[in-house]
C-alpha cells in the first residue's frame, strides 16, 4: 500500500529578509489518524540578522481554509468528543489481540489452525464413530422400519458405539467441549435417554436387552461428557451467575453490532463500542474458545481496515495539497513586517515591555498578561522569530511569536512573547 511518505512535492524557493529559504508542507499526522494540513512552513529556518540581533528565522502560511482536518470516522464520534479515541487506542487493544493470538499459536496451536479434530482422530476410531452416528440417525428417521427390526438394529448400533467408546482415551490437553466428538457424545447421549424415556412409556416396543444396552451406553456417554467438562473447565474459575448473566449481554449486544452493515452510520457510530465488547469476551477465560478467538480477529480486522481507511485519506489529502501554489503575496507580506520590525517594532516591544512591566505589575498593560519583572538593566535577547501569517476571509493578518532571554544581574530566564496586530497577546517567562 502506498504510503503518506510516496506523495513527494516540490519546495517552492523564495527569498525572505534577504535570505533564500525553501517553503513545504505545514502538515501533522495526530494520534487519532486525522491528517492536518495547516498550510506551509519554511523547510530550513536561516539565521538572521533582525534589530542587531542574531536570531532563527522560522515562517508559516496558513491560507484560506486552513487548517484543514481529514479524518474518515471524525463524523462518528459522540457529541462534544473531538478525537477519534478508539482509533488513539488502537495500538494498545493491536497489542492486546495479538498477545491473546500468540499465546493461543504457542500454546494451543491444534485450537488455531482447526487441526484440533484432526488430532483427536488418533485417539479413537473417527471413521467408525461417525458412521455408527450415521446409521442411528438413519434408522431413527426410517419410518417404514417396523418397530421389532428397528430395535434390534438399535441394539447392534449401540453395542458397536460402546466397544469403541471403552476403548477411547483423550488426553486431558484435547478435552475440549467444542470438538466434534465431545459434540457428537452429546447428540448421541440426548438421543438414547429419549429412547429410555419413550422405553418407559411403550415398553411393549422395546426388550429388556434394549434397555439393558442403552442405560449401559448412556452411562458411558456421560462419564465421558462429564469427565471432558471437568477438564475442560477446570483450566479456567467458574463464574458466578451475575458475570454469566453480564458476559450474555455483552454476546448479545455484539452479535446486533455484528449485524449491522459496517459501512452504515449505525455501525460506525459504534465501532468504539464493538471493539470494547471484544475485547471483554477475548479476555474473559470461561467463555469459549472459539468465541475469543473470532472477537480478538474481528479487532485485528476492524483496526486493520480502519488503518487502510485513514491512510488512504491522509494521501489523498496530501495529493490534493502537494503542488504549492504560487505565494507571492503571503512572502510580500512577511517581508513587509520584517521590514518593519527590524526598523523599529523590536525596539518598540522591548521598550513597551520594560514600561509595563518594570515594577512586577501589569496594570499598566490593561490586557490581562502576568505579573513580571524585568529590571531596566535587564539585558533582553531574541533567539528564535516565528512570523505566521493568516488568511481569513480574503485578508491576510502577521503574528510575531519570540523567543527571548532575559539576562539579569543574577538569573537567566526565558520568555515567550506573541504580537498581533502590533498588540502584546501573550506574554510567559520561564526560569532558566
Amino acid at each position: 500500500m502506498q504510503s503518506l511518505q510516496d506523495i513527494d512535492y516540490t519546495a517552492l524557493t523564495c527569498t525572505i529578509h534577504g535570505r533564500p529559504v525553501n517553503i513545504c508542507l505545514y502538515e501533522q499526522v495526530w494520534d487519532d489518524g486525522s491528517y492536518i494540513f495547516f498550510g506551509y512552513r519554511d523547510e530550513n529556518g536561516p539565521d538572521v540578522t533582525i534589530a542587531g540581533q542574531n536570531a532563527r528565522l522560522r515562517i508559516e502560511i496558513i491560507p484560506e481554509g486552513a487548517p484543514e482536518r481529514t479524518n474518515p470516522f471524525l463524523p462518528y464520534v459522540k457529541p462534544g468528543q473531538n478525537t477519534v479515541s478508539w482509533y488513539e487506542n488502537a495500538t494498545d487493544t493491536l497489542s492486546a489481540a495479538f498477545a491473546f493470538l500468540q499465546d493461543f499459536e504457542e500454546n494451543r496451536p491444534w485450537l488455531v489452525d482447526g487441526s484440533l479434530n484432526s488430532r483427536l482422530e488418533e485417539f479413537y476410531s473417527h471413521e467408525d464413530f461417525v458412521s455408527l452416528l450415521d446409521i442411528f440417525l438413519d434408522i431413527m428417521e426410517d419410518e417404514r422400519m417396523p418397530a421389532s427390526k428397528k430395535t434390534e438394529q438399535k441394539i447392534l448400533v449401540f453395542l458397536s458405539l460402546l466397544q469403541i467408546l471403552e476403548n477411547t482415551h483423550i488426553p486431558d490437553e484435547f478435552k475440549y467441549e467444542e470438538s466434534d466428538f465431545f459434540l457428537g457424545v452429546l447428540k448421541l447421549e440426548e438421543h438414547v435417554r429419549e429412547l429410555i424415556e419413550e422405553a418407559g412409556s411403550n415398553p411393549q416396543n422395546f426388550s429388556a436387552h434394549f434397555n439393558e444396552t442403552a442405560r449401559h451406553l448412556v452411562e458411558t456417554l456421560n462419564t465421558i461428557h462429564n469427565d471432558h467438562r471437568n477438564v475442560a473447565r477446570r483450566l479456567v474459575e467458574m463464574p458466578s451467575e451475575d458475570e454469566r448473566e453480564i458476559i450474555l449481554h455483552v454476546l448479545e449486544e455484539l452479535d446486533l453490532i455484528k449485524a449491522l452493515d459496517k459501512n452504515s452510520i449505525e455501525a460506525l457510530l459504534k465501532i468504539e463500542r464493538e471493539l470494547q465488547l471484544c475485547r471483554i469476551i477475548w479476555e474473559t477465560s470461561f467463555i469459549d474458545w472459539q468465541t475469543r478467538l473470532d472477537c480478538a480477529t474481528r479487532a485485528v480486522n476492524i483496526l486493520s481496515d480502519a488503518i487502510d481507511r485513514v491512510g488512504t485519506a491522509a494521501i489523498e489529502s496530501r495529493k490534493r495539497h502537494a503542488n504549492i501554489p504560487d505565494l507571492t503575496r503571503f512572502i510580500t507580506e512577511i517581508n513587509n513586517q520584517l521590514a518593519k520590525f527590524d526598523k523599529t517594532g523590536f525596539t518598540g516591544m522591548i521598550a513597551l515591555i520594560r514600561e509595563q512591566f518594570h515594577d512586577g505589575t501589569n496594570e499598566a498593560a490593561g490586557i490581562g498578561l502576568p505579573a513580571v519583572e524585568i529590571a531596566l538593566t535587564d539585558e533582553i535577547s531574541l533567539h528564535t522569530l516565528l512570523v505566521s501569517v493568516t488568511e481569513k476571509s480574503g485578508k491576510i493578518s502577521t503574528a510575531f511569536h519570540l523567543s527571548l532571554s532575559i539576562s539579569g544581574a543574577d538569573d537567566l530566564r526565558h520568555m515567550y512573547v506573541q504580537i498581533d496586530g502590533g498588540i502584546i497577546r501573550e506574554l510567559t517567562v520561564y526560569p532558566g
